[in-house]
């Protein structure tokens, strides 16, 4: 007899930009995605899938231009958390989380389908908003490094 085997188990990395700005003011974009039950709708920091090849500071310099429109400088990694998705617990996620300052006087603004709006929030008015779960934690740990 010839065991059923499940879904094929994976790891994905994201890199996330803990983007500041002058008054020390965390950037957060609306995440457009009704497939995604536990992402759509609710806040979360700009970032993306590592590409292959690609270091984890040039994607989240790339994500961030890509979804809110700016250009970041000097992108450092705070910290790195894995959890598994909550749609999908045979995916393991690995992110990256970089502080990073925004490299000119641009306006953030949604920038692709799968950011809606953007919000500029202290670390605790962020706390307050529907956030993606994940966040939360590396909000709290954000609090702690600024």
């Amino acid at each position: 007899m010839q065991e059923k085997k499940g879904p094929i188990k994976r790891q994905i990395f994201v890199a996330i930009g803990l983007v500041l700005n002058e008054r020390g003011e965390v950037l957060l974009g609306k995440r457009h995605d009704p497939r995604n039950r536990g992402m759509h709708g609710r806040w979360e920091f700009p970032g993306g899938k590592v590409e292959f090849g690609e270091h984890p500071s040039e994607t989240v310099c790339r994500e961030i231009k890509e979804e809110v429109a700016l250009d970041i400088m000097d992108p450092k990694l705070m910290a790195v958390y894995s959890w598994f998705h909550p749609d999908r617990p045979h995916i393991q996620i690995v992110i990256l989380a970089y502080i990073a300052r925004v490299a000119n006087t641009a306006v953030a603004k949604p920038n692709c389908s799968e950011v809606r709006e953007v919000t500029w929030k202290s670390i605790d008015g962020a706390m307050q908003l529907p956030i993606i779960e994940n966040n939360q934690y590396i909000l709290r740990d954000l609090k702690k490094n600024v």
